[in-house]
């Protein structure tokens, strides 16, 4: 995450750890961050296994967020239904994707935007997933888009091509729908 463009918005999304209950979807790079800003609780999920975690006990986690992962999980709508089960309500899920435009064009034929599926990126098989379809399935698993950010360069720097990353902030809804 060190020297991406898209880390500080991360970092903000995620908002104070103090007495708050993380879980770490993918990895382990926010271990620090958590115990230096108080988290009641930390855990994280190696990548390898976000297709077939089953989760914890319901509401056992006030934070999930994830950089760079749940692009490779096959089901993003079993994974999301299985986030939304274990956040408690109003817990905030925040996650880091590559930007489907980014990965549109990862094969080795021209940008496919709307052909969702395997594709290899970065020397990783990655999910290209369209906008629309992240979208979609936050809402559909019960969480509300709080705000999304795509790398947009601070004001008086120039932009270096199109967007890399995606950032997404979601509140847990009482009930899912």
């Amino acid at each position: 995450m060190t020297g991406d463009p898209c880390a500080g918005t991360f970092r903000a999304f995620l908002g104070p750890a103090r007495d708050v209950r993380v879980l770490e979807l993918g990895g382990a790079s926010l271990a620090e961050w958590a115990a230096d800003g108080g988290a009641s609780a930390y855990r994280s999920l190696p990548a390898d296994d976000l297709d077939g975690w089953s989760g914890h006990a319901d509401g056992t986690f006030d934070l999930v967020a994830s950089w760079m992962a749940v692009q490779r999980t096959r089901n993003l709508a079993r994974l999301l239904g299985t986030v939304h089960h274990h956040l408690r309500p109003g817990g905030r899920l925040v996650l880091a994707v590559p930007h489907p435009v980014a990965t549109a064009a990862a094969d080795d034929g021209p940008p496919a935007y709307f052909r969702e599926g395997e594709r290899k990126a970065g020397g990783e098989v990655v999910r290209h997933r369209t906008l629309e379809s992240y979208v979609n399935e936050l809402t559909l698993c019960g969480f509300r888009l709080v705000e999304l950010s795509e790398g947009r360069p601070a004001p008086g720097e120039t932009a270096a091509g199109l967007p890399e990353r995606l950032v997404l902030r979601c509140r847990r809804a009482g009930v899912s729908v």
